[in-house]
């Protein structure tokens, strides 16, 4: 785990760029906390269902993209991080490893650091550094509509073929080095999107504490942060927000864990 030091950071964005749900940008306190400076892999989900008869990880909606056999998984996989694990899921998993989940201030702080980065490892973007759709395709496309169109062609889904496992692409959670945050932590943008403990609130920025907010104390979607193997550059950035219900379970999103210090 990596150390993220007490202090206040710059959070969301200036008016005018970013997404409305990232207003307005104001200065938030934090105390210290500890953060994985990976994602939760397969390999140590595994020994989680195994220790505590958890449920298997399992898509939402199309069984083709299942990955696992009982409390098991192809070897190939057991780096890479866990998904088809809902907001539940990871409660369980961080809660069993004496952790728990991050506040949405928390993660940000942690993926773009004092500095107010755009990325994990600074302002540019650089594909070869992030598990988006231009690591795989080579091309940094202009939108997400782009981006979507062409995970749906013969050259996308020909690399889904040849390099996934059952239509997934995520990539071992100590690859892809220089994208890490000068803290040492690994994908914070890209790979897949990480669950925080947050409820999501489009204005909830507005209201929000000043020292350690932790979001609002109700809604219909927790959020996630960081974007995933699937996603356009624009949702890689460390201040774009998303969410989905607290049941959602599906082949882009997975999680890591803080712990007080």
């Amino acid at each position: 785990m990596a150390l993220i030091a007490e202090g206040p950071f710059l959070r969301g964005s200036v008016e005018g760029q970013g997404d409305p749900d990232e207003h307005p940008q104001r200065t938030i306190a934090l105390s210290s906390f500890y953060i994985d400076r990976y994602e939760v892999t397969n390999r140590r989900y595994q020994a989680f269902l195994k220790a505590s008869q958890h449920r298997t990880p399992e898509h939402c909606c199309d069984p083709s993209y299942n990955l696992w056999k009982g409390t098991d998984i192809t070897s190939k996989l057991l780096d890479h991080p866990v998904v088809n694990v809902d907001w539940h899921d990871a409660v369980a998993y961080c809660t069993w490893a004496g952790k728990r989940l991050p506040t949405e201030a928390e993660w940000e702080k942690a993926a773009r650091g004092t500095d107010s980065r755009e990325y994990p490892w600074g302002n540019q973007l650089d594909r070869m550094r992030a598990n988006g759709v231009s690591y795989w395709s080579g091309t940094d496309f202009g939108s997400p509509e782009e981006a979507k169109a062409w995970w749906g062609s013969e050259n996308g889904s020909g690399v889904i073929a040849a390099k996934g496992v059952q239509g997934i692409l995520t990539v071992p959670v100590i690859e892809l080095e220089k994208g890490a945050t000068p803290t040492g932590l690994m994908h914070m943008a890209g790979n897949v999107w990480e669950w925080t403990a947050d409820w999501y609130d489009p204005k909830s920025y507005e209201n929000a504490e000043d020292h350690n907010p932790k979001g609002p104390e109700g809604g219909e979607f927790k959020v996630h942060r960081g974007g995933s193997w699937l996603n356009h550059r624009g949702l890689l950035r460390s201040a774009v927000r998303d969410g989905s219900r607290p049941t959602m379970r599906n082949h882009g999103i997975g999680f890591r864990c803080t712990k007080n210090p």
